[in-house]
């Protein structure tokens, strides 16, 4: 390539840039200058973005005094005046556009080149107001709903499990909204996985001892009605408020109300007691009242092993006890066999939940030989206490 024909190249690029400010003279060079601007403003925008969402994160107290909501309205401010900008700068080159295509006297060829350099201006700014359009209706799900929402679980986690696990439950929704503006992380090298004969036994909690169905102080080992379990509840009772928690989840003795049931867990849960920890875990993890969290429900489910483990000779924990072990959650290995005991002993105290799966357990013949006779026994016994699940059919 020859010097004439790089000064004639850059000749005739010249003359084109001429002709675009020849159009519009009083913006002509400003195009480029602009949207370099534009782009830099949008990277501290969303560097505050995510300086305000780290501060959340580091220090959940602002939550509750109104700081990250103030600071994400400030930052939407600055982002509704860059899209202003952008939006006006689109414009001037879509008029740009316009009188290049209506411009005399440039042969078509001219005109094509003229077009594309002001495309090739355009493209960049179409992706910065995507950006921009994203975090503002982010900014605005913040402002309206989400923090509040964040601060209500960090309040909840912070009663129940303490401030780490509240302040981790904010990092992780902060973290939700901060994901499309973090650089990804690398991808971690893989190792090989062991061998399954050297692969080592996770430590793993003992299979709770034989219990008996003596009472011990402070429990029952009684179904209690629902009028009663309620009384108690209103009282401040946190046995009874787990109990009526139950009833309302489930429909028995009383109508399905979720909305109760999680309310009514929760108030136990915030006394620590075993029982009400189970329920909030229960409903944790099928998202019944709550924001579904697997991982959540794990731990408070194994938080309440140990204390349901103590309440021997009362139906209600021994049937928690008994799921837990039918699934191998809360910390124990998976034990059918200990699980349909545990079911028969809650089911001959009259607790038609209990009932219903032993019956289940008998029909299939899980953890115990099958049955069909005694499991349609077990399950007539819930239906007649009007158990809702139980009134559906028998277990399939």
């Amino acid at each position: 390539m020859t010097n004439k024909y790089i000064q004639t190249k850059i000749f005739r690029l010249a003359w084109l840039f001429a002709i675009i400010g020849a159009l519009l003279p009083c913006r002509a060079q400003s195009t480029a200058e602009t949207a370099e601007g534009i782009k830099r403003e949008l990277d501290a925008i969303k560097t505050e973005f995510v300086a305000t969402l780290q501060l959340a994160i580091s220090n959940p107290e602002n939550l509750q005094s109104g700081q990250t909501k103030v600071n994400c309205e400030q930052i939407l401010a600055k982002l509704e005046s860059l899209q202003s900008r952008i939006n006006e700068t689109a414009d001037l080159l879509a008029k740009r556009e316009a009188d290049v295509a209506a411009k005399t006297g440039l042969s078509e060829a001219d005109k094509l080149e003229l077009k594309q350099t002001l495309q090739n201006q355009k493209k960049p700014l179409d992706a910065y107001r995507k950006t921009a359009n994203q975090l503002q209706s982010e900014l605005k799900s913040l402002i309206t709903s989400k923090i509040g929402e964040i601060h209500e679980i960090y309040k909840n986690f912070r009663d129940i499990s303490g401030p780490e696990q509240a302040k981790a439950k904010v990092e992780a929704r902060m973290n939700e909204v901060l994901a499309p503006y973090q650089p990804p992380k690398p991808k971690p090298t893989p190792t090989p996985k062991p061998t399954p004969q050297t692969t080592p036994t996770p430590p793993i909690r003992e299979v709770p001892p034989l219990r008996n169905t003596s009472t011990p102080s402070g429990s029952s080992n009684k179904i209690l009605s629902f009028r009663e379990a309620l009384e108690r509840a209103e009282n401040n009772d946190a046995y009874a408020q787990a109990v009526v928690s139950i009833y309302y989840a489930i429909g028995y003795k009383t109508d399905k109300d979720t909305l109760k049931a999680a309310d009514y867990a929760m108030r136990s849960a915030k006394q620590d007691h075993p029982l009400g920890v189970y329920r909030l875990a229960s409903m944790v993890e099928n998202g019944d009242g709550f924001d579904k969290d697997l991982d959540s429900a794990r731990s408070l489910k194994e938080a309440a092993f140990d204390g349901l483990n103590n309440m021997q000779g009362d139906p209600y924990a021994i049937t928690a006890l008994g799921i837990m072990l039918f699934r191998g959650e809360g910390g124990v290995r998976k034990n059918e066999d200990e699980a349909a005991r545990l079911y028969r002993l809650a089911a001959d105290m009259g607790y038609a939940p209990a009932q219903y799966n032993y019956s289940a357990c008998l029909i299939f013949g899980k953890g115990v030989p099958k049955n069909k006779d005694l499991g349609i026994r077990y399950w007539k016994m819930a239906c007649e206490q009007g158990y809702s699940i139980a009134l559906k059919g028998m277990p399939q």
